[in-house]
């Protein structure tokens, strides 16, 4: 594998000084997109950052694009080898981090320019280990769409409690977490050696050594769920990512009441911020969960499992959704 470090005439890091957060973002031949999700931490309220891209065995403009930012808080590592999904090059990030905390965002998500102030705040205010924002994840659109704001979003990762549910699914772009955390649960599993998500598989094994998982309670991330995209990666679309990038670079104010002002908004899960009361449907999943947790078993692992699904099902599935090859393992 090799290294690129993008230099700029003013660092903005002293040399040698470890930054306050490492943000590690995965990615795989997206370079047109990866732009707009790199400008979106950019534009993020806390500044004291490193920003670790690493690519999994890219073969596009990956590089170039993170160098035209000529930001020296900015690193590109690319690796040798294809992992095939973010897990691989997650671990390399994370063991390459140097920052108090860490966070990840997918090369096709959104930070709020608030999410990661919102998010360290909350971790200082309570001591958790880690920390993660409810979720917007946004429902595909046509340019068409778009252009009359006909949009729709669901909520992801609220919790009535406030603490981290294993019924609840909460993205890996949504948390930031003290690195002792990463230290003491370990790597991410292979997604092909799960039986669900391998960061909700990470998250989960979190919660099971007891640790402190609070929800900050204020909306921090927007994604674009390719499971829903057919053939994003193979086409290389762009056109919903350059929209939503411009709603955050203009009034990311406007665009986070939008979501919350009930724009075909899920209505269930934004019942479910901290202090409300939770949806019936969300009683009785949780209700059902509970012999799954008590044998250690992740809820959606066991939905798997009941399926006569095997490991890996998922990521085999996605890949075949983005138009990508099957994984050759």
């Amino acid at each position: 594998m090799y290294r690129v470090t993008i230099s700029s005439p003013e660092p903005q890091l002293p040399p040698g000084r470890e930054p306050l957060l490492s943000v590690i973002v995965a990615t795989y031949n997206r370079s047109n997109v990866l732009r707009h999700t790199i400008e979106s931490v950019l534009r993020s309220s806390v500044s004291d950052f490193e920003l670790l891209v690493i690519g999994d065995a890219c073969t596009d403009d990956s590089a170039d694009v993170v160098a035209a930012f000529g930001d020296r808080r900015i690193a590109f590592t690319n690796l040798a080898r294809n992992f095939g999904e973010q897990s691989g090059p997650n671990n390399h990030g994370c063991r390459a981090a140097r920052g108090r905390f860490i966070a990840y965002l997918n090369h096709d998500d959104f930070y709020f320019p608030d999410h990661l102030e919102a998010a360290i705040a909350c971790l200082e205010r309570s001591g958790a280990d880690l920390a993660y924002a409810p979720v917007a994840a946004a429902a595909r659109r046509s340019r068409e769409e778009l252009a009359r704001g006909d949009l729709r979003f669901i909520l992801h990762g609220a919790s009535a409690s406030g603490r981290y549910e294993p019924y609840v699914f909460v993205p890996a772009s949504a948390w930031v977490l003290r690195r002792e955390l990463a230290s003491a649960v370990g790597p991410w599993r292979p997604a092909v050696e799960c039986y669900t998500e391998s960061s909700q598989d990470w998250l989960f094994r979190a919660w099971k050594q007891g640790r402190s998982l609070r929800c900050t309670g204020k909306l921090g991330v927007l994604t674009l769920p390719t499971g829903e995209r057919q053939g994003v990666y193979a086409n290389r679309e762009e056109h919903e990512n350059r929209y939503y990038a411009g709603r955050l670079r203009d009034d990311p104010r406007l665009l986070r009441e939008q979501i919350l002002g009930g724009v075909a908004l899920d209505l269930a899960a934004r019942k479910s911020f901290p202090g409300k009361p939770l949806s019936m449907k969300r009683f009785w999943r949780k209700l059902s969960y509970a012999p799954c947790l008590r044998l250690g078993v992740h809820p959606r692992a066991a939905k798997t499992l009941v399926r006569g699904w095997g490991r890996g099902r998922g990521i085999h599935e996605l890949r075949r959704i983005r138009g990508l090859r099957p994984l050759e393992r």
